[in-house]
């Protein structure tokens, strides 16, 4: 792990530098992939929950406007496709061997 902050890491990644948001995502892929099996309570949703957040705040990293709210950015993405599971849930579309609790 480097010492950049993630202000310094969001301008990298911006410029190009793929290594950089590869440090951003094991900064914070624990938390993210925590939250995503708590809502998915199934290994493989919580994975594609997990990496559906990281390319999310990858494609609206360009909008962010406060380089250091990173974790806020990823937090908003996950919550957008936390919504999407709980509508399939709802609709019945995911598996009730998959479905939480």
């Amino acid at each position: 792990m480097t010492n950049a902050t993630d202000a310094e890491l969001v301008a990298l990644t911006r410029g190009g530098d793929r290594d950089a948001y590869g440090e951003l995502v094991a900064r914070y892929q624990g938390h993210v992939y925590a939250l995503a099996y708590s809502l998915a309570d199934n290994w493989a949703e919580a994975q594609d929950i997990a990496q559906d957040t990281f390319i999310r705040a990858y494609m609206n990293l360009e909008g962010l406007r406060e380089p250091n709210r990173f974790p806020r950015l990823a937090a908003t993405s996950h919550l957008q496709r936390g919504d999407e599971v709980v509508e399939k849930l709802q609709a019945g579309i995911v598996p009730a061997a998959r479905r939480p609790g």
